[in-house]
């Protein structure tokens, strides 16, 4: 079972586009009291995601916003790989949260989330199946941007490799 970092639960992520074959990930967070999973407008931008709808959610502040949502594939290697995920368009992410995507209860609902705070660590499988592996997260880079740059810089170099 992996450890939490900085007291949360992060695993490395890749959005998927199937219709262009691009991706782009980083780190993403696992959070049990959102309702809804969001990933930063600079990683759907970087798929070429398109906009499949809106949602209104209501903020921490209690104010309602309209959200984009986007269908992306979810990969997130030895946890899972979610197909045609619903996701809301978030500018701002990871300047708010630190990580360019957040697991909330509709992504977790496929799969199962257990965590075990006396011994730091956590469990997660969503989606079917497992997806291709993506390196693990080493735990000096966290949080947030370093991996987020390093994981696209390693996405970018992977795909011209191929």
């Amino acid at each position: 079972m992996p450890n939490l970092q900085a007291r949360a639960a992060l695993v490395a992520f890749q959005a998927i586009n199937l219709q262009n074959g691009k991706q782009a990930g980083g780190t993403a967070r696992v959070d049990s009291g959102a309702d809804i999973s969001l990933v930063d407008l600079t990683v759907l931008n970087a798929v070429g995601a398109s906009q499949t709808g809106s949602i209104e959610v209501q903020g921490i502040d209690g104010n309602a916003v309209q959200m984009p949502l986007y269908t992306v594939d979810l990969n997130f290697g030895n946890y899972g790989y979610i197909q045609n995920a619903v996701v809301a368009g978030d500018d701002g992410l990871v300047s708010r949260d630190g990580y360019p995507a957040l697991i909330g209860t509709d992504l977790l609902s496929s799969g199962s989330f257990d965590y075990f705070g006396t011994n730091q660590t956590f469990d997660l499988q969503v989606g079917i199946g497992t997806g291709v592996p993506i390196n693990e997260i080493p735990s000096w880079l966290l949080p947030g941007g370093i991996v987020a740059a390093a994981l696209g810089l390693a996405g970018i170099t992977w795909m011209m490799t191929k």
